[in-house]
């Protein structure tokens, strides 16, 4: 978050790899909300200190089955994708 506010003209990414595999909403704590009212100044629940996930900050975050966590299930956008066969088959003549 501190290097995408320092450059707003930049885009910033956070890829999040297989969020499912623990308790995103416990890892992510209180950035859920703020990502989720980015641009805005939130107040920490726990410290109470002020807080603004940047516009210019992109999270994408990979997850084999759907986390059941509704504060993160129902703030996001998701995107579902099926395996990409070809690459999982063997080339021709190969065996």
């Amino acid at each position: 978050c501190e290097r995408a506010a320092a450059d707003r003209e930049q885009r910033h990414v956070l890829v999040l790899d297989e969020l499912d595999r623990g308790d995103a909403a416990r890892a992510l704590g209180e950035l859920v909300g703020a990502l989720s009212e980015r641009g805005q100044l939130v107040h920490l629940g726990r410290s109470g200190a002020p807080f603004q996930a940047p516009r210019n900050l992109y999270v994408i975050a990979t997850a084999r089955d759907l986390p059941r966590d509704p504060s993160l299930v129902g703030r996001f956008p998701v995107v579902t994708l099926g395996a990409d066969r070809p690459i999982f088959s063997w080339p021709a003549g190969f065996a």
